[in-house]
């Protein structure tokens, strides 16, 4: 079943309660910086390669969204603007 951007944007506020979530949406927004660029996502959040790929697997495991795949990527970045745009004063 396909998330409506407001329970994506729900999950943005869970991640930001927590470190390890906060550590999530800072991986992907860097993964869209750099367009997915592995070695350039690595060296920026200063991570082994591995560790990248264990952050993008822990965000399709929580969103059910594989940052892989545009549309999926499309999603969690609307989800996450909506989010941002809902919760800034």
């Amino acid at each position: 079943k396909d998330q409506s951007f407001s329970e994506i944007s729900q999950l943005f506020q869970e991640f930001e309660a927590t470190p390890k979530g906060q550590e999530l949406i800072e991986t992907l927004l860097c993964y869209i910086k750099n367009s997915g660029d592995m070695n350039a996502i690595s060296k920026e959040l200063h991570i082994h390669r591995n560790s990248l790929a264990y952050r993008l697997q822990r965000i399709e495991i929580v969103t059910n969204k594989n940052p892989k795949k545009f549309t999926d990527l499309f999603q969690l970045y609307t989800g996450y603007v909506i989010y941002k745009m809902k919760h800034s004063e």
